[in-house]
């Protein structure tokens, strides 16, 4: 099952992505720190978590502790001016959500 990207906090070299797949009826989300070296156009990519939740409450919760995780990894890595692409990440997660229900139509 391939994953979706959800948002991105960082700079146009160092950057936190964070991903989300269904598994089943349950949801996975996995953050990842990409460096950019631009001399080599090497790209560097580390996992900085991965959650595994029963329902979408709980991953907007578990998106909110990955993006202060996030930000916190960028501000060690001196990457104070950074934007959040298209917004932080419970925010677009729950526009994810609400963009994805189906709503019942009365029959005529």
């Amino acid at each position: 099952m391939s994953s979706q990207t959800v948002s991105s906090i960082g700079n146009e070299n160092i950057y936190v992505t964070l991903t989300m797949r269904y598994l089943g009826t349950r949801i996975e989300l996995v953050s990842e720190l990409t460096i950019y070296y631009a001399l080599s156009g090497h790209y560097e990519v580390e996992e900085l978590g991965r959650e595994i939740l029963d329902d979408e409450d709980e991953a907007i919760e578990a998106a909110t502790d990955l993006e202060y995780a996030a930000v916190d990894k960028l501000k060690i890595m001196d990457v104070t001016d950074f934007w959040k692409e298209p917004g932080g990440f419970p925010e677009t997660l729950d526009r994810i959500f609400q963009t994805s229900v189906s709503y019942p139509v009365a029959a005529e």
